[in-house]
């Protein structure tokens, strides 16, 4: 990368910034935070403080223009779209949190601001900077264990991410609740794995709000090719996370959070071997935060793609409208979700 330090906005200034961002940025020798936007300005100079910085402060997006060489959005989902087409049009790169809009009509006009400008739209999945997720994607290309027959993912705690401006209690705001909160990571990484799925359901809890509950189905292919998956996830139960693929040989079974993949063959009960890569594209003293916002400021000076730029972003977007769009409500108790979903 270029010596000369990278001039990058943060445009809202609640937990995402505090926690994830603004740490992932000051960690970066490549970057310097120049201005901090905010609609409560007094936030933005709170950040500031807390860490010690002196950027610009602003409540305006206007105010930046001229003075920063892209920006990191992570406001509530619904205000992505306005905030970044006025940003692209402007001429400043945008990256912004997951998932890239709450509507198929804001990430199409989104991705179009992007391409008009000729500048960078890349969308915040930070669980790809992880090298299991590759090791994956490349065991399954391969058929290394044969064929997949099936895969279920499932995450669930009590409770969750609690941001500053409440926005997850709002379906408008957020554009769903946890399979668009939670679940989108995970859906970005099936695309990743399996592609687009052929057919996909969903069953949750909601009566109107942002459901706290749900299992999606999804299936891929035909005839003896042909696999299903699961996914489930909660706000209400905790549930112990990751993700197991069965396939011909036996189940590859990948934990989150830092753990490496495991493969339990079929005929050997009670053997475990530990996957893992050869060689490691992303150091383990980055976090994923540090990794996405030095891969967006390469992106931005052509030294490479974005990892997840504005088209790859739309795909789960517009899974989530399917799924959505075919959702059933679920009247059972939760201890009934797998009949209820078949």
């Amino acid at each position: 990368m270029r010596d000369t330090p990278f001039r990058l906005a943060v445009i809202g200034t609640g937990a995402a910034a505090r926690i994830l961002h603004v740490p992932g940025a000051l960690a970066s020798p490549h970057v310097t935070i120049a201005a901090l936007v905010d609609s409560v300005p007094a936030r933005a100079r709170q950040l500031a403080r807390n860490f010690g910085l002196s950027p610009l402060i602003a409540s305006d997006i206007n105010a930046i223009v001229g003075a920063v060489d892209g920006a990191l959005i992570c406001t509530p989902n619904e205000s992505h779209c306005p905030i970044a087409v006025a940003l692209l049009e402007r001429g400043i790169p945008c990256l912004v949190d997951k998932p890239l809009a709450t509507t198929i009509e804001d990430g199409e006009r989104m991705c179009r601001a992007a391409e008009s400008a000729g500048k960078v739209l890349a969308v915040g999945y930070t669980t790809l900077y992880r090298d299991e997720v590759w090791l994956l994607k490349q065991i399954l290309d391969e058929r290394r264990f044969g064929r997949v027959r099936r895969f279920h993912f499932q995450e669930g705690t009590i409770g969750g991410w609690a941001p500053v401006s409440g926005y997850t209690v709002s379906r408008a705001a957020s554009g769903g609740g946890v399979l668009t909160v939670v679940g989108v990571h995970f859906l970005d990484r099936m695309l990743f794995w399996f592609g687009y799925p052929d057919w996909c359901s969903l069953v949750d809890d909601s009566q109107g709000g942002p459901e706290a509950m749900c299992l999606a189905r999804v299936r891929y292919g035909s005839g003896a090719d042909a696999f299903d998956g699961t996914i489930l996830l909660s706000k209400t139960f905790t549930l112990k996370p990751g993700l197991v693929v069965e396939t011909d040989q036996g189940r590859i079974i990948f934990p989150i959070g830092t753990s490496p993949l495991y493969f339990v063959p079929h005929d050997a009960s009670g053997f475990v071997t530990i996957l893992s890569p050869t060689e490691r594209r992303y150091p383990l003293e980055k976090t994923t935060a540090q990794l996405q916002i030095e891969n967006f400021v390469a992106a931005c000076r052509g030294l490479a793609p974005p990892m997840a730029d504005g088209r790859r972003g739309l795909l789960a977007v517009r899974l989530l409208d399917e799924l959505y769009g075919r959702r059933k409500a679920l009247a059972e108790p939760w201890r009934d979700i797998a009949g209820a979903a078949a």
